[in-house]
């Protein structure tokens, strides 16, 4: 039973990287070109797999393993700063209101402004599982940084379920 409860976080995210990793695949290179008409066409954004991952995991916290394992399986596709600032400010009212739902993934990610070389702010659309029979589609706002990797993290989420304006 312990390795089901210690193996089931671990397969939620091997799923959701397999399913983004597939629809990666299938779209080739596709990248967004950053004009606001692009809103009405969403592509998957290259590269930003760190960012889906940590929003997805965001959505789905899960009181079986603890609010300290939640918040490193968040942080792990997260930027340092963005991290400390979802534990201060966004992770409390998040665990709250999100505790027992699944996030499928992130669906589709179209870029809406490049901030500077570095900085950019996609608006993402994510399924979120309340029960086996019901579920939410949003879409989101976040803001992501460029890694060092040339990776995309997401630095908080702007915009979405569980977060205050």
């Amino acid at each position: 039973m312990i390795v089901v409860k210690k193996l089931f976080p671990i397969s939620l995210v091997l799923l959701a990287l397999a399913v983004t990793v597939i629809s990666v695949s299938a779209l080739g290179k596709i990248e967004d070109t950053g004009n606001i008409d692009s809103i009405n066409h969403p592509v998957m954004v290259k590269d930003g797999l760190p960012a889906t991952l940590s929003v997805a995991a965001m959505y789905a916290p899960n009181d079986n393993y603890g609010v300290a394992y939640w918040h490193d399986l968040v942080c792990s596709g997260m930027t340092a700063g963005g991290c400390e600032y979802f534990k201060s400010n966004q992770a409390s009212e998040m665990w709250e209101s999100q505790i027992g739902h699944a996030a499928d993934f992130v669906n589709s990610v179209t870029k809406v402004e490049t901030i500077n070389d570095t900085s950019e702010v996609w608006q993402a659309h994510l399924t979120i599982f309340i029960s086996s029979k019901e579920k939410v589609e949003q879409d989101i706002f976040v803001l992501v940084e460029r890694g060092a990797d040339d990776r995309w993290y997401l630095n908080r989420v702007l915009h979405g379920p569980g977060i205050q304006p």
